[in-house]
């Protein structure tokens, strides 16, 4: 589930220890193993916080260093237990040589809805002496 398509900057000349944040927020609340996010210029050190209810947030990862050196990647952060998201604040410090914070795209890693499994079998005994076909459709309904 994508919460962001537009690459969001921060102004830039940040000081080590100063903290950007960016927020996200859903229409419904999801169940979420975790997050993905598409850096344009990823930051020193990260930290994810999450809210069920879109105003009181709790950290869901504690800060933690830049996991790659390069300006640009995706990452991928895995919370500890499923957590009911509304809304996603990422708080960054630590800029990288470039000064500055950049995010392409966030999406939420989300627990699939509901599952539903059908099983077709058509015997084509007139056409195939003995011949069978069997169909397997699988259907996720988020």
């Amino acid at each position: 589930m994508l919460l962001d398509l537009h690459v969001r900057c921060s102004a830039g000349g940040h000081g080590k220890a100063q903290t950007v944040t960016w927020t996200g927020v859903l229409n419904s609340r999801r169940s979420a193993l975790g997050l993905k996010i598409d850096w344009a210029y990823g930051p020193g050190e990260v930290k994810i916080l999450t809210s069920s209810d879109g105003a009181n947030f709790e950290e869901a990862r504690c800060w933690q260093p830049a996991s790659r050196t390069e300006v640009a990647y995706v990452e991928s952060f895995l919370f500890d237990v499923p957590k009911n998201v509304k809304a996603v604040t990422i708080s960054m410090r630590a800029p990288m040589s470039w000064g500055y914070f950049g995010i392409n795209s966030v999406a939420l890693l989300a627990e699939p809805g509901s599952y539903m499994l059908v099983r077709l079998v058509v015997d084509m005994l007139r056409m195939f002496s003995q011949a069978r076909l069997e169909v397997e459709l699988f259907c996720c309904f988020v």
